[in-house]
């Protein structure tokens, strides 16, 4: 099957008809757990793969995020009648998991740091990807097709087709399981997508909008994994490398741990938390700088 062939199937296999639910009961949504910075409410909802997360002043509701149970460093951006504001914050664990972090009003000095207890719950795996063969693609988060037989190339051909025909909808495709591409996200809303792109590339586009946007924060993801080196401070990024090697990164981790002990510091590498076995022993690079 060609490629616009499968494009034209699966669109026509939607168009063909509508999916009916059957009605049904509706269960009470959980209440959200809030609290308030800099007059922006942080809330999070329970829901079956994390915890949904937005900001809320007013009438004013942001996008909302979902952070996953094995944790991370979401960001949650909203425009209110005072100006524009950022909300991030990093997962703390323990008995009362918590997002530790702060608001900040964007281009001023103001911000305020909050603790935000989570709702407890229990949640479903979300490793659906994992079992899907060939080819699978995505519009606007909803599945449209899947070719077993399909390689990757092929994938990659057709999702550079499918991005120049539906500009303003968000093309997704999956390889065996695993995200195919580069994602480039501002303040939490993606904003590029390359589906051919290699690291190298990847690092390369990061550094010049770290440099050409520093009043947003700038992240990467290539194929389903983040890029870069991430530095927190109290659950709010405080610096961004997107091109240090793991050991820069550590170095750097723990001359900010030793030099700044009133501070929770942690750091991110390519997503995945850092983690000390032994205590610091050396200082290294200073703070890195950059939102």
């Amino acid at each position: 099957m060609t490629h616009s062939a499968f494009l034209i199937l699966a669109l026509t296999s939607i168009v063909a008809g509508s999916v009916v639910f059957p009605s049904s009961a509706k269960a009470d949504a959980p209440e959200a757990q809030c609290t308030q910075a800099l007059g922006i409410n942080v809330c999070a909802n329970l829901q079956p793969t994390g915890y949904e997360l937005y900001a809320r002043s007013q009438s004013v509701t942001s996008q909302k995020t979902l952070l996953p149970p094995e944790g991370g460093c979401p960001v949650v951006a909203i425009n209110t009648a005072s100006g524009r504001f950022r909300v991030e914050g990093c997962f703390e664990p323990g008995a009362t998991p918590k997002l530790q972090g702060a608001v900040q009003q964007v281009g001023t000095a103001q911000r305020q740091a909050f603790s935000l207890t989570l709702p407890k719950g229990y949640f479903l795996s979300n490793d659906g990807h994992l079992a899907e063969k060939g080819y699978t693609y995505y519009l606007d988060g909803v599945r449209i097709a899947n070719s077993p037989n399909w390689s990757r190339q092929d994938a990659i051909a057709h999702l550079e087709m499918a991005k120049k025909t539906y500009p303003n909808q968000k093309v997704e495709g999956y390889f065996e399981g695993q995200k195919i591409g580069y994602e480039l996200f501002w303040d939490g809303v993606r904003v590029g997508f390359e589906p051919s792109w290699t690291m190298q590339q990847a690092i390369n586009n990061l550094q010049q909008n770290k440099k050409a946007y520093s009043n947003k924060r700038v992240e990467g993801v290539l194929n389903g994994q983040k890029v870069g080196y991430e530095l927190f401070w109290n659950g709010v990024r405080v610096g961004f490398e997107p091109n240090w090697t793991k050991q820069q990164a550590i170095d750097n981790l723990r001359w900010n741990k030793r030099t700044y002990p009133n501070q929770t510091v942690s750091g991110l590498f390519n997503g995945e938390s850092i983690v000390f076995q032994q205590p610091a022993t050396r200082p290294q690079a200073g703070l890195v700088t950059g939102k």
